[in-house]
């Protein structure tokens, strides 16, 4: 059974030791050792560099848009077409982490229960902590703890992500061209072509080793010493070639994801009385989400809602609507990652009871 730990400090006090001791810290096995090795001077610069983005981006969006619809509209949401769509975004979550699941069930010792539970864990450290330790990290931190492969294990987050960003570019590829077509020439438009298909062409080379290799020793790898381990998660992650029907799978999984993501967009855009067909979701969302990818704000902050507001306003609704449509995804993704920090100090209490039984069975 689990227990909560001694008291709420000794939750916070790990995560304030996982965030600014991230650099120190050292994850110990019998015959590897893992460092996360950054500076507090580097990583408060790019944490004050993200944090400006999102501040700004933000700032010029409040003060260019008209706040009374936008108060409205928020005042009058529908409550009940909000909650469905958060609980599909809840719903969703198990559908990763079954694609996670299915990469790593052949090395996996942990139930999908405990990897759900990881996976919301992950996402709250995404949400709530302005860190570039990332959730990805946090999920490989405890299952290298409980795992024997553990080049596998960490192979099986690196597939999972990479099945996920494929399909949500090859789907931000096919909305660029369909905008193109049925919305006209625009730049905006041409430029998520082009980088669209030069984000799949980088990918597809992920799997010409001789090419990881030149990387590898030529660049930035070597230099911070993490090349031997960066290059046997690397060859353990290229064993998923062989497992094409798994590999089908997890990209169908993808698309399913993806297909539900744009389906709570598209309730939440009902819940604040926004009238717009469900196909112009299809064409926008992937390429919205996308631009939240990119690593210049927290979390996306700020970039998925002046995206969200420059794409929704091009087909029909004010810069007010889109707005609001983008800050009710804002909040579902803060509720998700909540739970995640719910979970947490049970999980965690959990792993530190295994680790103290198997301490005395030895």
């Amino acid at each position: 059974m689990l227990t909560l730990g001694k008291n709420s400090r000794d939750f916070f006090a790990h995560i304030c030791k996982l965030v600014w001791k991230q650099g120190r810290r050292f994850v110990q096995t019998d015959e590897t050792e893992i460092s996360l090795q950054t500076t507090n001077k580097s990583y408060l610069k790019g944490f004050l560099i993200k944090a400006g983005v999102s501040l700004a981006v933000l700032l010029y969006l409040f003060f260019t848009i008209n706040l009374a619809p936008l108060t409205e509209a928020l005042r009058t949401i529908d409550i009940s077409l909000f909650l469905f769509a958060f609980f599909l975004y809840l719903l969703a979550q198990p559908i990763r982490t079954l694609r996670w699941w299915l990469l790593l069930k052949k090395d996996n010792r942990l139930p999908f229960s405990s990897l759900l539970a990881l996976y919301f864990i992950g996402m709250f450290f995404n949400q709530f902590l302005p860190t570039s330790i990332g959730g990805d990290v946090v999920r490989g931190y405890y299952l290298w703890k409980e795992t024997d492969k553990k080049e596998h294990a960490l192979s099986s987050i690196v597939m999972e992500r990479f099945t996920g960003f494929y399909m949500l570019f090859l789907l931000s590829l096919v909305a660029s061209l369909s905008a193109l077509i049925r919305i006209g020439s625009s730049p905006l438009f041409l430029f998520v072509l082009v980088a669209s298909v030069i984000v799949l062409i980088i990918m597809t080379l992920f799997f010409i080793p001789p090419l990881f290799e030149l990387i590898n020793r030529r660049f930035f790898l070597h230099r911070l010493g993490i090349s031997k381990k960066v290059a046997h998660v690397y060859y353990a992650t290229l064993e998923y070639r062989r497992e094409r029907i798994l590999l089908l799978n997890a990209f169908l999984l993808s698309l399913l994801f993806q297909v539900m993501l744009i389906l709570v967009y598209y309730f939440l855009s009902l819940s604040l009385h926004v009238s717009l067909p469900m196909g112009y979701f299809f064409l926008l969302v992937p390429m919205v989400t996308a631009a939240a990818m990119i690593p210049f704000s927290l979390n996306g902050l700020g970039i998925r809602e002046g995206v969200s507001v420059l794409l929704f306003s091009r087909v029909g609704i004010t810069n007010a609507e889109a707005f609001s449509i983008s800050l009710t995804i804002l909040f579902v993704g803060l509720l998700t990652g909540l739970i995640g920090g719910l979970i947490y100090p049970f999980f965690r209490s959990e792993v530190l009871q295994k680790k103290e039984v198997k301490g005395k069975s030895l």
